[in-house]
């Protein structure tokens, strides 16, 4: 008998779709967008999903049963009870599916499942993009874009640098920074529009991306550049005797920041404070997910003041209106009141990029709203750009600090900045105002088999780089071209620099073409070769860290199709490659034991999994111990019944209702690659206890970081107002990670008025705020943390 579709919270906090094949049950892995969408329509884990939704997602490849690249759309088995779509269900699955990519075969399957369901007077398949016209169109550009670098020989070859090899402090910022955007002029600009009302007079300072506590290049001394830049911006709001400060989003690198990045954006703002200027913050998506804490507490002291959705006054006759990232700025204008029937309008975005804004977009927002806006202000590009859509100005700031990169290295970022805003006289003036950032340098390394770290010494000998972050990359190919190491450029830079980072595209040849030969091809994985991967993936995975987000739309289409075709391939390998470290590590390493190597560590688990058994044993066993089915069947069996049923009779045994199963694992507990890979020691008697003896030695109590303690490891637990229990608390570790930690993420969400919010220290599954349903604080976690409390 097949069951209906379930939506199931996983261990990682990801959604999956529990779902029958002929042969038995399987976990389906769910797209994040159709995750998105069911959790939207209102379900939630152990909600029946609607069979044709589940279905239609199936087909165009939304959901996917891991480790099979097969369709499996043809293979479900239909369950025997279908819950179907209602009208309102149909419409939104339509829109999501519209954006789908789908080919002819698959299309045929949809065009089933579309005629069986409510989706019919919705959808049509023709409207769907082809993958087909995709691949056709993607071949095309390919062949265009080779054609024009044979001609131009752009990006053919690389120059050879010759002897003393190349260092930048220069060069243009990459075309897809720029695309769709003006340059930013450096002085003022003025624009005389109708929308700009002649009796208005106010300024602000148009703050961007501060990204406060990041620590770009993985070199922790560079928070303290952001802090730097942010203090400048604030600096001159106060010279200059604007009205306010307007920060558009990303005033924080992490949706968790630590107390200290809070404790001096505290100091700033009090300054600013003092001086009698209000800091306007539309929330970017950082700032979305803190601001039920660090936001409302900021909020609260009067030192911030948050604008989403609703318009604030600055100056005389100016009205700014907010909206936040998680807002569509059209329907955010509809549903507030009138922000203003005159003066002068302008509105602040927490997540727009100027340079991919649409004109009908910025047509449709003006309408919307009661007067033109004069301008639009953004603040989620890293490059200052500007722009004029629909006759509407719109500009975005930048950073305030360099993001230094490995795409860095030949290329000059452009100056850092705020734009300050005068509105008089029936004009709006922009003036850029440039801050001081961080200098830096870029070096380019060609490494030959003559090659030695002296003779690098001397030709970074004469420069100056004392005050400078410094990148470099070592290339070469060749016998000879491994030495020097990485890791002695990179001491050498930082020994010279303010901080220094160094990364390796040699390709080593030293060994012959017979010597690297292996069986069937394969090469086999040893020590040096394991700690060469890993190295290259550790400074890929910092170079991801340093990107802002993974917005690809100003790739060409053939670029897209090439990042997608090598990210794919790239997830498979690494996975593999995961599984396999994993597997190995959870022979050798127990439950709730930690190993250390030198950049990261793990610790052993014990995971518990249960699912509900089929509906005939579950009622053939309730009606054993005499509880009518009844109580726990709407229209299929519910889980959370059965458990109540469970929790009020002693008599019902766990096994009889659920299949319960055991498992090891490891984690991950903590990861630095700030320093560079180097692979650790193998494994020593005592290696494992000496590294959290360590670790606790460095326990931060206010944090909550992991502590060590002989016989009970814990880990810390914060509940927030509203709980018997609040502050941190030190609790067994095995509860935390077991049984608080999936309460947690299975009611994580709710209203603030009905939400305590819980954090965890270091080395925890589950990361940052959580607002959780208040009952299941008081309930459920308080008498698991007072029970398993670990004296301090």
């Amino acid at each position: 008998m097949a069951k209906q579709p379930e939506l199931r919270r996983a261990a990682d906090g990801d959604l999956r779709v529990a779902a029958s094949f002929p042969s038995g049950r399987y976990t389906f892995s769910l797209r994040p967008e159709a995750g998105d969408l069911l959790t939207g329509l209102g379900y939630g884990p152990g909600d029946a999903v609607p069979w044709f939704l589940f279905k239609a997602l199936a087909v165009v490849g939304d959901v996917w049963l891991p480790n099979t690249a097969d369709d499996i759309a043809d293979d479900l088995a239909a369950p025997d009870s279908i819950t179907r779509m209602d009208d309102a269900e149909a419409a939104a699955a339509a829109d999501h599916l519209r954006d789908c990519r789908v080919g002819s075969e698959r299309r045929e399957r949809l065009a089933d499942v579309v005629a069986s369901s409510a989706l019919r007077g919705h959808l049509s398949v023709d409207e769907l993009p082809s993958t087909e016209k995709f691949v056709a169109e993607t071949a095309s550009l390919v062949t265009e874009a080779d054609g024009r670098d044979a001609e131009s020989g752009e990006g053919v070859e690389r120059e050879d640098a010759g002897p003393d090899n190349v260092e930048h402090e220069g060069g243009e910022p990459e075309d897809g920074e720029r695309e769709g955007a003006e340059p930013v002029p450096t002085d003022t600009e003025t624009v005389r529009s109708a929308a700009v009302d002649p009796a208005s007079d106010a300024s602000l300072l148009h703050v961007g991306k501060a990204t406060l506590g990041r620590e770009n290049m993985g070199r922790s001394a560079r928070t303290a550049d952001y802090l730097d830049a942010f203090a400048q911006a604030i600096a001159l709001a106060i010279e200059r005797g604007v009205d306010a400060v307007v920060q558009t989003g990303r005033l924080f690198q992490s949706g968790s920041p630590d107390r200290e990045t809070v404790s001096d954006l505290q100091t700033e703002l009090a300054r600013l404070d003092e001086a009698g200027i209000p800091f306007y913050l539309v929330p970017g998506p950082k700032e979305l997910e803190v601001r039920s804490t660090v936001l409302r507490s900021l909020a609260t002291s009067g030192l911030l003041t948050p604008v989403e959705g609703e318009a604030v006054a600055v100056g005389d006759g100016v009205t700014l209106v907010g909206v936040d990232a998680d807002s569509d700025p059209v329907e955010s204008v509809r549903e507030m009141d009138d922000p203003t029937d005159d003066g002068t309008l302008l509105v602040a975005c927490g997540d727009l990029d100027v340079a991919h804004v649409r004109e009908d977009a910025v047509e449709e927002l003006a309408d919307a709203l009661p007067e033109r806006p004069a301008a639009v202000l953004a603040g989620k590009r890293t490059d200052p750009a500007r722009a004029e859509r629909a006759g509407v100005r719109l500009s975005d700031p930048g950073s305030t600090e360099h993001v230094l990169s490995k795409s860095t290295v030949g290329e000059e970022p452009p100056a850092r900045g705020v734009d300050e805003y005068a509105i008089t006289g029936g004009a709006l003036s922009v003036t850029r105002h440039e801050l001081e950032a961080r200098p830096f340098s870029t070096f380019e390394f060609e490494v030959t088999g003559s090659t030695t770290l002296d003779s690098i010494e001397e030709r970074i000998a004469g420069r100056d780089l004392e005050n400078r972050a410094v990148l470099a990359v070592l290339e070469g190919s060749g016998p000879g071209t491994d030495q020097p190491s990485r890791e002695a450029v990179q001491s050498l830079l930082a020994d010279r620099a303010f901080c220094a980072r160094v990364y390796d595209d040699r390709s080593d040849s030293g060994e012959s073409d017979e010597d690297r030969e292996r069986p069937d091809g394969a090469e086999e994985l040893d020590a040096d070769s394991a700690e060469r991967l890993l190295r290259d993936l550790a400074d890929t995975v910092t170079e991801l860290e340093a990107m802002e987000s993974a917005d690809v739309s100003g790739l060409e289409t053939a670029a897209l199709a090439d990042s997608y075709a090598v990210l794919s391939k790239a997830k498979s390998e690494i996975e593999e490659l995961r599984t396999a470290a994993r597997d190995e590590l959870t022979s050798r390493v127990e439950p709730d034991e930690t190993v250390a190597g030198s950049v990261g560590s793990v610790t052993g688990a014990k995971r518990r999994r249960r699912s509900l058994r089929d509906d005939e044993t579950v009622a053939a066993a309730l009606r054993e111990h005499g509880v009518p089915v009844e109580r726990v069947t709407s229209e299929t069996v519910d889980t959370e019944k059965v458990q109540t049923v469970l929790d009020e009779r002693d008599t019902v045994a766990e096994d009889e209702l659920f299949e319960v199963t055991e498992s090891e694992y490891v984690r991950r507990r903590d990861l630095d690659l700030a320093g560079g890979v180097e692979l650790g020691p193998t494994d020593e008697p005592g290696s494992a206890e000496a590294d959290e003896e360590s670790e606790s030695d460095e326990t931060d109590g206010e944090r909550g970081t992991s502590e060590s303690r002989p016989g009970r490891e814990s880990q810390k637990v914060y509940l927030g107002d509203g709980a018997p229990i609040d502050g941190w608390t030190p609790v067994e570790r095995s509860v935390v990670e077991g049984e608080i930690v999936p309460l947690v993420r299975a009611h994580d969400g709710a209203n603030d008025d009905e939400a305590i919010a819980v954090n965890f220290g270091s080395g925890v599954s589950v990361s940052g705020w959580n607002q959780v349903d208040a009952r299941v604080v008081r309930e459920k976690i308080v008498p698991l943390v007072a029970d398993h409390r670990v004296p301090e």
